[in-house]
Order: structure tokens, then sequence, then C-alpha cells
């Protein structure tokens, strides 16, 4: 609450509920409120003897000509923030009630002036056209805006040019249909980097296939050469008899020889 407006309510309730003076000071002390006020009242509550001097010295601190300037400095130098909880129309009224208070108090078209710099360009535009002259009419305006902003297919205020260009490059590749080759859509590059993730996969198969088939060609190629290299190892051996072979030839052997003993 600005230190003049609570100065001005309670001059119209000791007004209306005809305070006597001998109590409009105790009234007003009741009326503040806030930790540093409070501390305030409590340091100078000894040096005040009515309630005109409580009045005189209220506004001297609370809003004195350094406190005048701070608000006329936001007044031309602040700049109005979409993620805030304030509306167009509410920011505005915002700086403009604390004008009013300012001393000198500046007029309507300074104070639209100067506020019109807190918005973006097309808003600006749009106040500068309209050739406002009273602060209502600048709230009526603002709204208008805000009603435009709230349908679906107005374009919000935040959006950034990298947004607005993903979203044109969406549209034209919706345009075009799905089988196309444009590639400045972040999910075609998400696509692509798939795409080669998988061919190498491929070719790491590949390789590991072809050196399996090397191999197994280069362990049939060594083992013909081991039967070859064994069967060069001592080419005067006699060939081979098989068990049954063996003992045909010595039946005979065996029979003859008493006969020849008894002869």
């Amino acid at each position: 609450m600005n230190p003049v407006f609570h100065i001005r309510q309670l001059d119209e309730y000791m007004t209306i509920k005809a305070i006597p003076p001998a109590l409009q000071l105790s009234v007003a002390y009741k009326s503040l409120t806030g930790i540093l006020t409070l501390h305030w009242a409590q340091t100078i509550r000894h040096n005040l003897k009515d309630y005109g001097a409580f009045r005189s010295a209220f506004l001297q601190i609370l809003w004195s000509v350094a406190k005048q300037s701070l608000v006329r400095c936001r007044l031309y130098q602040s700049k109005y923030d979409p993620k805030s909880d304030l509306s167009l129309s509410a920011h505005f009224l915002k700086h403009a009630t604390a004008a009013t208070y300012l001393d000198p108090k500046p007029t309507d078209r300074e104070v639209i002036e100067a506020v019109r710099f807190h918005y973006e360009t097309g808003i600006q535009r749009a106040m500068l056209t309209a050739n406002l002259n009273t602060v209502p009419e600048a709230l009526d305006l603002l709204r208008r805006i805000e009603v435009m902003e709230s349908q679906s297919s107005f374009h919000p205020r935040d959006k950034s040019p990298k947004r607005f260009a993903n979203d044109n490059d969406r549209r034209y590749q919706n345009h075009r249909g799905p089988n196309n080759n444009y590639g400045n859509n972040n999910n075609n590059r998400h696509d692509q980097r798939n795409v080669r993730n998988t061919w190498i996969h491929r070719d790491n198969n590949n390789q590991r296939r072809s050196r399996s088939r090397d191999d197994q060609r280069g362990g049939y190629v060594r083992s013909m050469e081991n039967d070859a290299r064994r069967s060069r190892l001592n080419p005067d051996a006699p060939n081979f008899r098989s068990h049954s072979e063996h003992n045909r030839d010595e039946g005979p052997r065996r029979n003859a020889s008493p006969r020849l003993e008894n002869e």
C-alpha cells in the first residue's frame, strides 16, 4: 500500500468516525502494519505530540524524495515480464497507480508514453497507433490484446524466433509428406543419428563374420597340411595289416612246425 494512500484513508476515517484529537494519534499507531513500520513508530513515538506530527513524519520517511525518485525511475525503465503473475493491463495499472502519488504528478499521456516502452514492439505499435489519451483507454486496449492472445490461433508473446523457426520447419515437413529428406528438423537429425549407429553395428558384425570365416578356412587348410605331413613321416613303413589278416598268416606257420621236427 502506498504511504500517501494510507494517510488519506486515515484522514477519512478520522472525519467519518469523528475521532477526538486526543485519540487520533493512538488510532494512527493502531493502523500501522509491517515490522519496519512498527519499529519506526516505536522509535519516534515519544517525539510526536499529535496526529498532524505523525502524518508529516510518516510521509517524510516512507514517501521521501528518494523514494519517489525510485518510483519514477521504475516508471520509465522497467520492462514487462510475460512470465510474471501480472497481465498486460495489471502491469500498466500498477505503474499508473504509483505515478498518481508522485509530486509533481505526471499526466496520463506521460504515463502512457512511459509504460508503453515496457512492452514488446507489437504492443508498442498498437498503443502508438491507437492515439491513447487517458489511462482507461490504455487499459481497455491492453485488455483487448489479452483476449486476442487467449485465443488458440494467436501466437504467444514469449515464443522465441528459434521456436518459430522450428514450428515453420515442422509445418513445412508435414506439407511435403513423411518421405522427404528435409534435414533441418530436430526429429530428422535424431533419426539420422540412429541410422548411422545401425550401419556401424552392421559393419562390426560383418567384420566379425569375416574373421570367423577366415579362421574356419585357415583351420581347414592347416588340418590338410598336418595330414600330408603325417603321411610323409616314414615312407619305408610296411602297409597296414588288420588283425584278422595277421591271424590268417600265422595259422599255417604253427601247424607246419611239428611236422618238420618229426621228419
